[in-house]
């Protein structure tokens, strides 16, 4: 039996999601990346900082990925209010496309907040929380990047329960820093800047987990 797909043939909305998540991959890179630099050459010391946005290339990346995956919203947003006939419900478009833009919103503001706060070294559960971060932004991609050839619902199930796994691990690394940040605090301005920036990551990967639902509803309505 021949299964008719219900998707116009119209491809700039999956054009266009491709191109955020991507953006999405590369910002998750990126501050792995800046992370690691930090660690090994910290920018801001006791006595002075710089604005990281201008001597950490990473960071200064970042920022312009930010930057970028707020055009790509603007476009998918624009398109979305001038185009008659849509692929995807338009309400699917548009949850999709606020929840992977704001998952960049809080990457960025992790970074920022290094500046801010004028953080001298980093903690070692930041590290995990950002390598989950990043293999969620990995699978959101793979997901994304085969919506519009939804054959079958069996080859994104992996995929999808990955995320929920994924976001329990994180769910679980989150509550023992929280845990561990007022079980031993240094200072109360330590306590105060890393539970913020463990909140900004936090909150990234729980919006990868609400991105994967809100493509498993996409997928269980067309695959």
């Amino acid at each position: 039996m021949i299964k008719l797909s219900l998707f116009p043939k119209d491809k700039k909305f999956f054009v266009l999601f491709n191109n955020l998540s991507q953006c999405l991959v590369e910002i998750a890179k990126e501050f792995q990346l800046f992370l690691h630099t930090y660690q090994d050459n910290p920018i801001v010391t006791a006595n002075q900082t710089r604005d990281l946005v201008e001597s950490s290339a990473a960071l200064k990346k970042i920022v312009s990925l930010d930057s970028h995956g707020d055009g790509l919203s603007e476009d998918l947003l624009k398109t979305l209010f001038s185009t008659f006939v849509t692929p995807m419900d338009r309400e699917d478009i548009h949850a999709l496309t606020k929840t992977l833009t704001s998952i960049i919103a809080h990457i960025n503001g992790a970074a920022r907040r290094f500046d801010m706060y004028h953080v001298h070294s980093v903690e070692p559960a930041v590290h995990e929380l950002t390598q989950i971060l990043l293999e969620c932004t990995n699978e959101l991609s793979f997901l994304i990047e085969r919506l519009d050839n939804l054959s079958s619902l069996e080859r994104f199930t992996p995929h999808l329960e990955k995320l929920n796994q994924l976001e329990k691990e994180a769910d679980k690394i989150y509550r023992s820093s929280i845990k561990q940040l007022f079980n031993e605090p240094q200072d109360t301005l330590h306590v105060m800047k890393w539970k913020d920036i463990f909140e900004c990551l936090e909150n990234a990967i729980d919006k990868c987990h609400s991105a994967g639902s809100i493509l498993m509803g996409i997928i269980l309505k067309y695959a």
